[in-house]
């Protein structure tokens, strides 16, 4: 997904809401391009889209009650 994402939209960020469920299908997302990033995006956003390496991880922000916010560069974990 996140791959697929990269190929069509570049550079960007994983946008999750959790303060939405939908019924049995989990939280909505979508995928945000790093030209809506710099458009929208707080600082931290903006910084980390900058600076990740999309061939190692991605960029996940989180989308919590009372609105905040929480951003991470992820990567996959090592075979176990």
């Amino acid at each position: 997904m996140a791959a697929e994402a990269f190929n069509e939209l570049g550079r960007g960020a994983i946008v999750v809401d959790t303060t939405s469920r939908l019924t049995g299908e989990g939280n909505p997302f979508d995928c945000y391009s790093q030209e809506i990033v710099e458009k929208k995006g707080n600082v931290d956003i903006k910084r980390m889209v900058r600076e990740y390496d999309p061939g190692k991880g991605i960029v996940v922000v989180l989308l919590k009650p009372n609105e905040r916010i929480r951003t991470y560069q992820v990567k996959p974990l090592p075979q176990l």
